[in-house]
């Protein structure tokens, strides 16, 4: 992993240490690979992560910055302020992952076409970007975490959510919730969400779940499916302890951690409020309110849709770009399932698409900002 450094002051809120704080930059970009979105004033050609860290450099120094390439394994994070992460909302997820425990602000830089929830500055915007940030132009959106044991062994914490299921297909699960140490329910369900106010538009969302502000102080628990037609999500502090133990079923069950880590459990799953995150927003306007807005528009839009759409979406959301091929590989549906699936949120603008730019015969498929859906409509 190549890491960018670099130096600037930032205004900040006062609870985040006042202004005129002196901002170590560090800039992580994702594994390297192939960035297949186009990009302005670029040929044909694909882009990989060391393309991308070039254009990182002269995009932070023509905004001001100094900056210098520090081998891997030599970053000090104990000295780092502020981290960019270059990729998808999965990248984002695992930065916090790596690197959450240290409460750095994040901020995320899609290298795809337009933005997504979590790196809402796409690419193309990074020189204006950069500069924005020296300027101290940015806020920071507090994001409360998840911290997880799973049977007295700690796990990373989740941004976005907890899942708990049986790791085969079409098995139920019975389980016990408690919040606090009172027993609230016994279930037989697909399985069971913890979600915080971040991921309440992701997995959670999709399972039923309700759209939480990100400020809201709370955490959401979804069944998924449950046998018991009455079964409502419930909200609950998030100073609460959340245990989901007796778990039992057919098969062996796993704990996943937004999307990225599983640990199998075998009695008991602990969850409470873990370290802050800090999200970094440049948006203008009331960003928040703007992003609820953006995502109870694509709730409706997607209750119409049939669940294999919901299924490719949510996909590409996790997992970044992908061709139709990739995307049969990760859910598992049909090529002719992807296909109309694929149509279906290309048609209601939820997700845009490019050439494949080493296989021109494919296509390659990506969240599809409001930014972008404005360019289309003009």
């Amino acid at each position: 992993m190549v890491i960018l450094k670099s130096f600037l002051k930032a205004q900040v809120p006062e609870e985040s240490g006042g202004p005129d704080r002196l901002y170590n930059f560090m800039v992580v970009p994702s594994s390297v690979k192939t960035l297949v979105a186009p990009f302005p004033s670029t040929s044909a050609a694909g882009k990989t992560a060391a393309d991308i860290v070039e254009r990182v450099e002269s995009a932070a120094q023509a905004a001001g910055l100094k900056v210098s390439l520090l081998p891997e394994g030599e970053a000090e994070l104990d000295e780092a302020e502020l981290i960019i992460v270059l990729g998808s909302d999965r990248d984002v997820l695992k930065a916090f992952q790596d690197y959450g425990d240290a409460e750095i602000p994040v901020l995320g830089i899609n290298d795809a076409t337009g933005s997504a929830f979590l790196t809402d500055m796409p690419l193309t915007n990074l020189q204006e970007g950069l500069r924005t940030v020296a300027k101290g132009n940015f806020r920071l959106e507090r994001c409360n975490r998840l911290a997880v044991r799973v049977d007295d062994k700690e796990l990373p914490s989740a941004l976005n959510e907890v899942a708990i299921f049986p790791s085969r297909t079409a098995v139920l699960m019975e389980y016990k919730l408690a919040i606090d140490g009172e027993e609230v329910y016994r279930d037989y369900s697909d399985g069971v969400i913890l979600s915080t106010p971040t991921g309440s538009s992701a997995y959670a969302m999709s399972a039923g779940g309700p759209l939480v502000f990100p400020q809201s102080r709370v955490f959401v628990a979804v069944s998924v499916n449950s046998m018991d037609t009455s079964r409502r999500p419930l909200v609950v502090p998030d100073t609460s302890l959340i245990e989901v133990s007796e778990i039992n079923a057919r098969s062996n069950c796993e704990v996943v951690i937004d999307g990225l880590t599983r640990e199998e459990v075998e009695e008991r799953v602990e969850i409470r409020g873990g370290k802050v995150g800090n999200l970094v927003r440049i948006d203008g306007g009331s960003p928040k309110r703007m992003e609820a807005i953006r995502r109870i528009r694509s709730t409706d839009e997607l209750m119409k849709m049939p669940p294999s759409a919901k299924l490719v979406l949510k996909t590409i959301e996790y997992e970044g770009p992908l061709t139709a091929k990739e995307v049969a590989t990760k859910t598992m549906l049909p090529a002719r399932t992807v296909r109309h699936a694929v149509s279906i949120l290309l048609r209601n603008g939820l997700i845009g698409r490019s050439p494949h730019l080493r296989d021109l015969r494919s296509d390659i498929f990506y969240i599809l900002s409001e930014e972008s859906k404005s360019v289309e409509e003009h």
